[in-house]
C-alpha cells in the first residue's frame, strides 16, 4: 500500500511541477552555511517516478516470492527504507545531504544483499559490496571537501551560479569531477570497482531487480548527470574511457556465466558503462534516458529469472542440483509460455530492437557517438561500441536459448520426478505486465522510431542534430549477427566443454598417430638409403657417433634442468624471506603500534560518565575557539 501511494504522489508531483523549479530549505549549520533542502526539477521528478514504479512492481512480486520466509516483515522494512533512501538522495538540495543518503542507500543494500544470513556466501557478498563502495565513497567525500573549500557551499544551485561567475582552475575542476565520479564508479559497479555486483546476486532476486534497475547502481549515473556542470572535458574523457571499458568487460564476462542472475549482473555493468559512455561524450540526456529505459527491461529480466527460480528451486532441492544454472534448464517456452512472452519483450528492449524503449535510447547514444567521432580516438570509441552491441546480443541469446528452447534437462536427467509448473499468478503477472509496458515504445513516445516531439522531451532536452538514417540499420545488423551466433551455440555448457575437450584429445591423438607412422616411414627410408650407399661397418660407426652426440646433448639438457630447479629453490627461499621478514614484519609492526596506542587510550573510556562529560566539554571548547578564531 505504501509503495502504491508513493506512485500516486510521485505521479501527481510530476504532473503539477513539471514546468516549475521547486526548492525548499531549512538552516542546519548556520556558521558553515549548511542547510537541508529538497529540490524538484524535471530530472528529479522523472527519477522519483521511476523509483516509485520499479519499487511498486518489486513489492508486489515479493509478496509471493518471499512468502514463508522467517523474516518476511523485516524484508519489507528493509525494502521501504531502501526506497526512501534512494528517493531522498534524488531530491537532496546539496552534496552533503546527498552523501548522507548515498551512504544510507549503501547500508540498505548491505542489509538486503546479506538478508539470508544463514548463507555464508550472502554474508561475504554483503561485506564485499559494503567495503568496495567505501573505496569510491572516499573519493566522493574528497570531492565534496574540495568543492566546499573552493565555493564555500555545497548547494547544487549555488555551486552552478558561482561556477559561472568565477574563474575556477580547470585542473581543480577536473580533479573534483574525477573524485565525484569515483563514488559513482563504486555505486554503479564500473571497472575496476565492479567486483561486488556479481556477488550481490546472493540476495533475494526481487532485490536484485530493484538494485540493478532504479536504486543503488542507478544512483551513480544520476549523480553524474546532476553535477554534469562540474565536469571538464578531461573529466568527461575519463568518464568515457571507464564507461567504454566497463561496457566491453561486462558484456565479455557475461558470455562465460552459467548462473542466470550473474549473466544479468554483468549485463548491468555493461549497460551502465554505456550510460557513462554517453555522458562522457557530453550528451547527458542520452545517458539519463537510457537509465530510465534500462530500469524497466532490466527489472523485468530479473523478475523473469525470479519466476524461473521460484518454480525450479523446489525441484533442485529434491535432486540436489544448482537451480540457478541456466544450462540445466531449457524447454520453458512450452512449460511457461507467458513467461517466454515477457522475457522476449525485455530481451528485445535490451537489444535495442524496434518498437521498444531500448531502441529509442540506444539510437540517441549512437547519434551522439557518431557526431562526436571527429578524432581518431572518438572513432575508435564508436567502433568499440558496436563490438559491445554484438557481445550483448551474443550473451543474451545464449541465455534465451538455454532457458526456453530445447528439452527440459532436469526432466531428462531425472525422468521419475514430476516437474509441475503452476499457471501465472497475479503477483507475478501484474509486475511483469507493468514492466513490459515500460519496455515498449508507447511509454515514452508515440513514434516508435524517434524520440523527438515525445512527452519525455519536455523533461530531457535532446540534441537537435540531424539524424543519420543508416545507423539504426547498422546497429540492427550487428545485433542480429551477434544474436544468431549466440543462439546457435549448444545449450549444455558443461557438456559442450566436455565434448570440446574430447574432440581436442581425439584430434591430438590422430596427429600423434599420423606423425608416428610418418616418422617410422622416414626413418626406414633413410636407413635403407644409407645401407645402399655405405657398408655395414660405416653404418655402425655412424650410429655410434650419433649416439655419443645424443648422449652429450642429454647430459647438457639434464644440467640445464638441474640448474633451473636450483634457481626455483633459491627464488622460493627469497620469496619466503620477503613474506616472513618484510610483509609479516610490517604487519606485526602495525599491529604492535595499534596495540600500544590502544593500551594508551583504553583508559580514557570507563564506567565513569564524568570522563565522557569532561572530554566532550574539552572538545566543545576547542571547537568554539576554532570557530571564533576563524
Amino acid at each position: 500500500m505504501a509503495t502504491f501511494l508513493n506512485v500516486i504522489l510521485c505521479s501527481w508531483a510530476l504532473y503539477k511541477y513539471k514546468t516549475q523549479y521547486v526548492s525548499w530549505q531549512i538552516h542546519w549549520i548556520p556558521f558553515a552555511s549548511l542547510h537541508l533542502g529538497i529540490v524538484l526539477s524535471k530530472t528529479e521528478l522523472l527519477m522519483l517516478l521511476l523509483v516509485a514504479l520499479i519499487s511498486f512492481a518489486v513489492t508486489i512480486f515479493s509478496h509471493v516470492y518471499m512468502r514463508g520466509d522467517a523474516r518476511f516483515n523485516l524484508y519489507f522494512a528493509y525494502l521501504v527504507l531502501f526506497v526512501f533512501a534512494m528517493q531522498m538522495l534524488v531530491v537532496s538540495e546539496n552534496l552533503l545531504q546527498t552523501y548522507i543518503f548515498w551512504e544510507l542507500v549503501g547500508f540498505c543494500s548491505y542489509l538486503l544483499i546479506g538478508f539470508w544470513q544463514e548463507k555464508s556466501e550472502a554474508v561475504r557478498a554483503s561485506r564485499k559490496a559494503f567495503l568496495v563502495n567505501r573505496v569510491g565513497d572516499v573519493g566522493f567525500l574528497i570531492g565534496i571537501f574540495l568543492i566546499f573549500e573552493q565555493f564555500h557551499t555545497v548547494s547544487f544551485a549555488e555551486i552552478e551560479i558561482l561556477l559561472a561567475q568565477n574563474n575556477v582552475s580547470t585542473a581543480l575542476l577536473s580533479l573534483i569531477g574525477i573524485c565525484i565520479f569515483l563514488g559513482a564508479m563504486a555505486k554503479s559497479a564500473q571497472v575496476p570497482l565492479h567486483v561486488w555486483l556479481p556477488d550481490a546476486m546472493q540476495g533475494p532476486t526481487p532485490i536484485s531487480a530493484l538494485l540493478h534497475a532504479a536504486t543503488m547502481v542507478a544512483a551513480g549515473v544520476f549523480l553524474v548527470g546532476k553535477v554534469f556542470f562540474l565536469f571538464t572535458p578531461l573529466a568527461l574523457q575519463f568518464v568515457q574511457i571507464v564507461g567504454l571499458a566497463s561496457m566491453l568487460l561486462g558484456a565479455y564476462k557475461a558470455l562465460f556465466q552459467s548462473n542466470i542472475k550473474k549473466v544479468l549482473a554483468y549485463s548491468t555493468i555493461s549497460q551502465l558503462g554505456l550510460m557513462f559512455l554517453a555522458i562522457g561524450t557530453g550528451n547527458r540526456e542520452a545517458g539519463l534516458f537510457h537509465l530510465f529505459t534500462h530500469a524497466f527491461f532490466k527489472a523485468g529480466l530479473f523478475l523473469c529469472a525470479g519466476v524461473v527460480l521460484h518454480h525450479t528451486h523446489h525441484f533442485a532441492e529434491k535432486v540436489h542440483t544448482d537451480s540457478e544454472n541456466m544450462y540445466l534448464l531449457g524447454g520453458l517456452r512450452n512449460k511457461m509460455p507467458w513467461l517466454f512472452a515477457f522475457y522476449t519483450i525485455f530481451m528485445a528492449s535490451l537489444l535495442g530492437l524496434p518498437f521498444t524503449t531500448g531502441f529509442l535510447s540506444k539510437e540517441i547514444i549512437l547519434e551522439s557517438l557518431w557526431h562526436n567521432a571527429t578524432t581518431s580516438f572518438q572513432t575508435f570509441v564508436f567502433v568499440l561500441t558496436w563490438v559491445g552491441f554484438g557481445l550483448t546480443a551474443f550473451y543474451i541469446a545464449q541465455q534465451y536459448r538455454a532457458l526456453f528452447f530445447g528439452k527440459f534437462h532436469l526432466q531428462t536427467f531425472f525422468p521419475n520426478l514430476d516437474f509441475h509448473f503452476k499457471k501465472p499468478i497475479f503477483s507475478f503477472a501484474f509486475p511483469l505486465s507493468l514492466l513490459a509496458l515500460g519496455s515498449l515504445w508507447i511509454s515514452f513516445s508515440l513514434n516508435p522510431f524517434s524520440i523527438k516531439n515525445a512527452w519525455i522531451s519536455e523533461f530531457l532536452v535532446f540534441s537537435e542534430k540531424q539524424s543519420t538514417a543508416y545507423l539504426p540499420f547498422l546497429a540492427l545488423s550487428i545485433t542480429f549477427l551477434g544474436f544468431g551466433l549466440g543462439f546457435q551455440k549448444q545449450t549444455a555448457f558443461e557438456v559442450k566443454k566436455r565434448l570440446f575437450s574430447q574432440k581436442l584429445f581425439a584430434w591430438q591423438l590422430r596427429i600423434f598417430r599420423s606423425s608416428k607412422v610418418l616418422m617410422r616411414t622416414i626413418l626406414l627410408t633413410w636407413l635403407a638409403s644409407i645401407k645402399v650407399l655405405y657398408n655395414s661397418a660405416q653404418i655402425a660407426q655412424f650410429v655410434v657417433i650419433f649416439a655419443q652426440k645424443l648422449h652429450k646433448l642429454e647430459k647438457n639438457w639434464n644440467k640445464f634442468l638441474d640448474s633451473l630447479a636450483k634457481l626455483q629453490v633459491v627464488l622460493a627461499h627469497i620469496i619466503y624471506w620477503i613474506d616472513r621478514v618484510l610483509i609479516d614484519g610490517l604487519l606485526h609492526l602495525s599491529l604492535w603500534f595499534g596495540k600500544t596506542f590502544g593500551n594508551l587510550t583504553k583508559n580514557w573510556q570507563g564506567r565513569e560518565i564524568q570522563r565522557y562529560w569532561f572530554f566532550t566539554f574539552v572538545f566543545l571548547i576547542v571547537l568554539l575557539w576554532w570557530i571564533i578564531k576563524k
